[in-house]
């Protein structure tokens, strides 16, 4: 009877080690098909990104807080719009400047380039928040927002700036401006993170 329940006691012992380290198996295969997936956060991709009628950005914050984390998101995703704003308004202003001579002078070049910044620093008015997630893990919050501005908004808004602008000799061709404008948001469109 004792050589009965040894041999039973080794063939359960296998089969529960078999069954492990086949679940392990499992397991550890889970997770390594995990690791070569891209990870793709809430509010994130390319539905997410700038194309040539909108800019967008996202932001993402975690704290104890659900408030402060929301507030901290937001205003990641408007620093890094601001950012992509005033990095394609730069691009645009050097471009125009370059293949409409704005005028005579360095001087009057640089008073078109701060007329344009100063625009562009102002456009985070009428941001529109197009996703928002809440995760809520280990007793903290985390936040993912994305927003977005109309391609149009900051244009027409520069126009008018810059007819508004009194005793200003600044020679100001709308149509080569928009046209420089709508090549760097294209540019912009195909630069989307796939």
């Amino acid at each position: 009877m004792k050589n009965f329940l040894l041999k039973f006691s080794i063939i359960i012992s296998l089969f529960i080690t078999h069954s492990i380290s086949i679940s392990c198996f499992g397991l550890k295969k889970e997770i390594l098909a995990q690791r070569d997936e891209t990870l793709v956060l809430p509010c994130h991709g390319v539905e997410f990104s700038s194309d040539r009628h909108y800019f967008r950005a996202t932001g993402t914050a975690t704290n104890p807080n659900l408030r402060t984390a929301q507030r901290m998101a937001r205003l990641d995703a408007n620093a890094n719009l601001a950012s992509s704003i005033s990095v394609t308004v730069q691009s645009v202003t050097e471009r125009y400047i370059t293949e409409v001579r704005v005028g005579d002078d360095i001087e009057s070049n640089e008073r078109f380039e701060d007329i344009i910044r100063s625009i562009a620093e102002q456009e985070l008015s009428n941001v529109e928040i197009i996703c928002s997630e809440t995760d809520f893990d280990n007793g903290r919050y985390t936040v993912y927002i994305a927003v977005e501005k109309p391609r149009g908004d900051i244009v027409n808004n520069i126009e008018k700036d810059i007819d508004k602008e009194e005793g200003s000799e600044l020679l100001f061709e709308k149509k080569k401006f928009e046209e420089i404008f709508n090549e760097e948001m294209e540019k912009l469109e195909k630069e989307r993170s796939y």
